[in-house]
């Protein structure tokens, strides 16, 4: 005869552990990510962005360009057009905007000096030579 088995209670069991296991983990993780804090800069003001430097060329015929167009013959130590065109860019963009001065080996050393002159006068401080 065949007696009656009753409730497996084992079964249950394995299952209550299983259940308990997967939520004491799942518990953990939460928390962790709780913790985690993270701090994203902010987008920088407009101020701090690289400005594109302006080039003022001086051939060895000591005339002078900027961007690549004529400003100044040889002859001509005020440059006035290269004045007015330095005090627009400073206008513009402040006294900070860079300069690049790229005179031909050849050029006379008081050329150069008349092109800074033009540089402070319109009030641009950041000014750097290239070759």
């Amino acid at each position: 005869m065949h007696a009656d088995p009753g409730m497996q209670i084992a079964p249950m069991v394995d299952v209550v552990f299983v259940l308990l296991l997967f939520f004491m983990v799942c518990a953990t993780l939460q928390q962790k990510t709780r913790e985690l804090a993270a701090f994203l800069p902010g987008p920088k003001p407009f101020e701090e962005t690289a400005a594109v430097p302006v080039e003022i060329k001086i051939d060895a015929g000591e005339a002078v360009y900027f961007n690549g167009v004529p400003m100044a013959g040889a002859q001509d130590r005020q440059m006035p057009g290269l004045r007015e065109k330095l005090v627009q860019i400073e206008g513009l963009f402040g006294r900070n905007q860079p300069v690049v001065l790229v005179p031909d080996g050849k050029t006379r050393h008081q050329r150069i000096v008349d092109v800074i002159s033009a540089c402070h006068a319109a009030k641009l401080n950041r000014v750097t030579f290239s070759n």
